[in-house]
């Protein structure tokens, strides 16, 4: 019965470290959507100055094109790498979960044998 006591207490410790890591998890994916969202912005803002830079210097077509293709390959850039740590973080989450889940049977697992060892 100690043995049983012991498995449930240290289940439930992990399952609260999980919680934890997955409120901290939540909390990051907002931060990075948040800041996903300020670069859209931000990028939006830039896009129209470019705009104005082009239509007040009409004469020096070239390097204002290049100057907003360099801009554009900045901009995907970062919206990549904003994507791909969302994948990730999404992935962490995923086996968060999943860990989550195989405690909640653990845990189940050790109340069947707790009632059948009192039982005997």
């Amino acid at each position: 019965m100690n043995e049983n006591q012991s498995r449930w207490d240290d289940l439930l410790v992990e399952e609260r470290k999980i919680d934890h890591e997955l409120d901290e998890m939540i909390q990051v994916q907002r931060d990075t959507q948040r800041i996903e969202e300020n670069y859209h912005e931000l990028f939006f803002q830039g896009n129209q100055l470019m705009d104005r830079l082009d239509h007040f210097i009409g004469e020096d077509r070239d390097e204002i094109e290049e100057l907003q293709w360099q801009s554009k390959q900045k901009q995907q850039g970062i919206l990549y790498h904003l994507e791909d740590q969302k994948e990730q973080l999404h992935k962490e989450q995923r086996k968060m979960e999943d860990r989550q889940d195989e405690l909640y049977y653990e845990k189940k697992r050790v109340l069947v044998d707790k009632e059948d060892s009192d039982e005997y």
